[in-house]
């Protein structure tokens, strides 16, 4: 470990005794040959803190307690946000951004989204201060409509099941998983949430190279519910159950509680000094409750934008927007729509994708006979326009529960002058036409526009990641607007 890192993790601990990490991970995140390291030092020389910034990322802040409230944190802050907008970055993030994280965000001791929450035992060494720091510096709680917190269990408030692992409870069998479940777990975690369905794959959880395994609910030859359970993957003597999937059409018949009861009595039995769950949110606390966890720390999503606010957006005062609907039958404008696409989207995504993904994109989805298609199976194509002048084009389909937003682009010289809102407004009507009450649509995750669906009132229901040929794949968020 070379003497930075050494400092940086003496650090870390110091400042967020509180934080629950593996320590082979904080030395891994904080010597990270991506990171931008930031210290800053007293006029006597001595190092009064540091921060790490990986990308647009803040992993640590942190200033040492007998120096703070002299100006060295706000010093450390303005280099990372200087730093990442100096990368071409729109904002910054704190905590969990853009990889792997020491804390899920600011570590406090209160929440951020008004809500009522299951019992909390939080830990004492806790405090807002931190938040507080970065709440004066106009960064805000990035979960628009949840908490961000840790959970914990005391052995003496857990509540013993009655069943043990292998027994079968209301027509359900519990058991431990062997490697030929495989093929069952995936359907369960692909059916309720595609973001568990790696981590389930990885085969040490099944043969017994791990020190993780997995306990399933099984009925009638499908796999109905599956959680992961964890020795010491978080540190020394701390177990762990998570990433609990429950199919849909198992829901509601307590399946869930059973799995986390039982797989907590496991961390018992193995001699775990407590029981943890790490990084969730609202909901879960109700879940997680009913088996004895309580939360035990609360974290400020913090983020912040780094360059001014477009002008406020709807508030137009040259008139409405006018949308041209294109037809399958006017070959002449598919042909214009097909070169404004491109004109666009390699404007646009060649930084993010790469040309040669970008160029394969363009074949496959906005070619003339791609256009052609997809209005034929359905889309529907809308240029919007104000006064005469071309601003961009929308496409978009309905399915059985939510219209589909496929495209929405601008032109570059159009973007930041507050289009966004009335063409979200046209899309909402759209919706409305068919009966249906929600937009969804895809983004790649590195897309900056995700702060823009965020603020329009979007929330990431889901991640997926789609191979499209020619070893290219499109690794997105998706979004959806209920109203």
């Amino acid at each position: 470990m070379t003497n930075q890192t050494l400092y940086l993790t003496g650090l870390f601990h110091r400042n967020f005794p509180a934080a629950v990490r593996e320590e082979e991970t904080v030395e891994r995140l904080l010597s990270d040959p991506g990171n931008r390291v930031f210290t800053t030092r007293t006029p006597e020389g001595e190092t009064a803190g540091a921060a790490v910034l990986f990308e647009n990322n803040i992993l640590l802040l942190a200033v040492d307690g007998s120096y703070r409230k002299r100006g060295y944190g706000e010093k450390l802050l303005r280099a990372c946000e200087e730093a990442a907008k100096a990368a071409g970055f729109d904002r910054i993030t704190v905590g969990a951004g853009a990889g792997d994280y020491l804390t899920p965000g600011v570590p406090a001791d209160r929440q951020f989204f008004p809500e009522k929450l299951r019992e909390e035992r939080l830990d004492p060494r806790l405090s807002g201060e931190a938040a507080d720091f970065f709440l004066k510096r106009g960064y805000f709680h990035r979960w628009k409509d949840a908490n961000c917190f840790d959970m914990r269990l005391s052995w003496n408030e857990f509540p013993e099941p009655e069943h043990k692992p292998g027994e079968t409870w209301d027509g359900v069998t519990y058991r431990f998983a062997v490697p030929s479940d495989l093929p069952r777990i995936r359907l369960c975690t692909d059916d309720i949430e595609e973001d568990f369905t790696p981590y389930y794959m990885d085969p040490g959880l099944y043969d017994g190279s791990k020190t993780q395994c997995v306990l399933l609910a099984e009925e009638a030859g499908e796999v109905a519910g599956c959680v992961m359970i964890g020795l010491e993957t978080e540190g020394k003597g701390l177990g762990s159950v998570g990433c609990t999937s429950v199919r849909h059409r198992s829901r509601g018949r307590g399946i869930a509680t059973r799995m986390i009861l039982l797989g907590t009595a496991y961390l018992r039995e193995k001699g775990m000094r407590s029981a943890f769950l790490g990084y969730t949110y609202s909901g879960l606390d109700k879940l997680y409750g009913r088996a004895g966890y309580r939360i035990s720390s609360y974290y400020l999503m913090a983020g912040k934008k780094l360059v001014p606010e477009a002008p406020e957006e709807g508030k137009r005062e040259d008139g409405k927007l006018e949308f041209t609907r294109i037809t399958g039958d006017e070959p002449e404008k598919i042909a214009h729509l097909s070169l404004l696409a491109s004109s666009i989207i390699r404007e646009y995504y060649d930084p993010l994708l790469g040309r040669a993904q970008n160029d394969y994109m363009i074949e496959m989805f906005q070619s003339e006979r791609a256009i052609r298609e997809q209005l034929a199976g359905g889309y529907r194509y809308y240029v919007p326009r104000e006064g005469g002048r071309e601003l961009g084009f929308l496409a978009f389909y309905p399915r059985e529960d939510a219209l589909y937003l496929s495209k929405w682009y601008l032109k570059k010289e159009e973007r930041g002058k507050g289009y966004a809102r009335p063409m979200l407004d046209f899309l909402r009507e759209e919706a409305r036409k068919e009966g249906l009450s929600a937009v969804e649509l895809n983004v790649n995750k590195y897309n900056p526009t995700v702060a823009i669906y965020e603020k329009l009132g979007f929330r990431r229901v889901r991640s997926e990641k789609n191979d499209i040929g020619a070893g290219f794949y499109m690794d997105d968020y998706v979004y959806r607007l209920t109203f």
